[in-house]
Parts: C-alpha cells; structure tokens; sequence
C-alpha cells in the first residue's frame, strides 16, 4: 500500500501560477499566499542547518581542544624527558602508545568536522535546493500547502 503524499511545493508554486479560474487569473494573494508556505518551510530548514552548524562549532571546537592537549602532553610526557637526556624505556613507550592512539582519535574527528563543515556549507548555499532534494528523495516530508 502506496503512503499517499502532497504534490511537490515547487509543482505547487508552478501550478497557482497557471491556473485560470472561471473569472481569471489567480490573485496575486493566492500566489503570495502559496510561496509563503514554501518560504516558511525553507526557513523551517534553514533554522535546522543554522542548528547544525551551532553543534558543528561545538564539536569541532572539542576535537581541536583536544588535539592541542595532545600536541602538550607529547611536549611534556616525551620530547621534555628525552631532551633532558632520560633513556627511553617501557614507561615512555606505553606513554607514546597512548598518546598515539588520542593523537588518531583527535585527528579522526578533525576529519569527521571539516567533512560535517562541507557538507552543511553546500546545503547553507542553497538551502531552498537542498529542502527541494529532500522533498524529492523523501515525499513524506513534504508538507500540505493550501
């Protein structure tokens, strides 16, 4: 059984502008009044990426935190000791395993934020195109204009 959906909001957009209706044309108010539903639903998602982007910073600001303690620990739990002449030995190599493996696991999120940051600064720049994309891929989301 077919979910039944709204006709797509740029079908919409297109059919009020061509109606004629036994007196005329469409009113410019009825044309006004039909985009304003798709602006408000585009605001909707633009609200959402202006939501993502705020978590974005929030987490991209963490992953680089975390990478620059990182960056200080190595300073402090290797270079300074072995600068100063200690040997290395079984404490300074579980100390550099650890500190390798945060040093991935900060690096990887890194990655994951610039790849989050592209991917929202491409929907950011057209944000009616990309609720256009959405509607097409999921017509559920679609919403009732009348």
């Amino acid at each position: 059984m077919a979910i039944p959906t709204q006709p797509h909001p740029q079908e919409v957009r297109a059919a009020v502008r061509l109606a004629d209706t036994q007196y005329g044309s469409v009113s410019p108010g009825r044309i006004a009044s039909v985009d304003e539903q798709v602006w408000k639903a585009t605001r909707i998602f633009e609200d959402h990426l202006a939501g993502q982007a705020a978590s974005l910073f929030e987490d991209a600001g963490e992953a680089r935190k975390s990478a620059r303690e990182v960056v200080s620990d190595l300073q402090t739990q290797l270079q300074s000791p072995l600068g100063e002449g200690e040997q290395p030995n079984q404490k300074l190599a579980e100390n550099y395993e650890t500190l390798r493996a945060r040093a991935l696991a900060a690096r990887s999120k890194l990655v994951r934020a610039i790849e989050d940051a592209e991917w929202l600064a491409q929907k950011s720049d057209d944000p009616f195109d990309a609720l256009c994309k959405v509607w097409d891929k999921y017509p559920t989301l679609r919403p009732e204009i009348v």
